[in-house]
């Protein structure tokens, strides 16, 4: 009987401390977004957050019983979005983008765990030529698009650095880097190993 309560006690405790690290791993996730934030926001072109539903990061999660559906229970990808002030407007506490031939997003991606990844990294570049194919159809700003994005990642990126995707809803291209999430140690390598070139890519896109 002890052996069986003291590996209860064990398990009880195991699960305690993988909440506890999942929790900081978001938290510290968090931080790391609102960093890359303010950085942005101080740059001359005066970057702003879009906010499809809010100020928050996009994810595909699910509540479902089914096998496929528990893998998302927790959050293992999420994504974020910037445009330039004057790309966008603030209606309460949501954006809205409209997607014009001079639309310009700088998009960045964080994979904390991903069957095809060895270590979690951080995805960013720059989406541009967005178009919806549908005329009257359920795409009417960028914040529409950054849901879909959850399900398409893996067609969305398969071919980085470069992005070229079209469906029957939308098309888009794309430049982007990688950088390896435990690499960044302080706010200096996140400006050298992703903001710096972040902003690079964006600027050398002409649209």
């Amino acid at each position: 009987m002890e052996t069986i309560l003291n590996e209860k006690h064990q398990v009880a405790k195991q699960i305690e401390m993988a909440f506890d690290f999942v929790q900081k791993l978001y938290q510290e996730s968090a931080y790391l977004i609102k960093e890359i934030e303010g950085k942005l926001a101080e740059h001359e072109y005066h970057f702003m957050i879009i906010k499809p539903s809010g100020y928050g990061v996009n994810s595909r999660s699910s509540n479902s019983l089914d096998p496929t559906g528990i893998n998302f229970w927790l959050m293992r990808k999420f994504a974020f979005a910037f445009v330039t002030e004057n790309q966008t407007a603030t209606q309460g506490s949501k954006t809205n983008t409209e997607i014009t031939d001079k639309l310009k997003v700088m998009y960045f991606r964080i994979i904390l765990n991903d069957k095809k990844i060895k270590e979690p990294k951080l995805l960013f570049g720059t989406f541009y030529e967005i178009k919806a194919l549908k005329e009257g159809g359920w795409i009417t700003k960028f914040e529409n698009l950054m849901s879909q994005f959850e399900y398409l990642d893996d067609k969305l990126f398969k071919n980085t650095p470069n992005v070229d995707f079209e469906n029957s809803d939308f098309r888009l291209k794309g430049i982007f880097k990688e950088a390896h999430l435990l690499d960044i140690n302080s706010s200096e390598e996140l400006v050298s190993k992703v903001i710096n070139p972040a902003i690079k890519i964006f600027d050398g896109i002409i649209v």
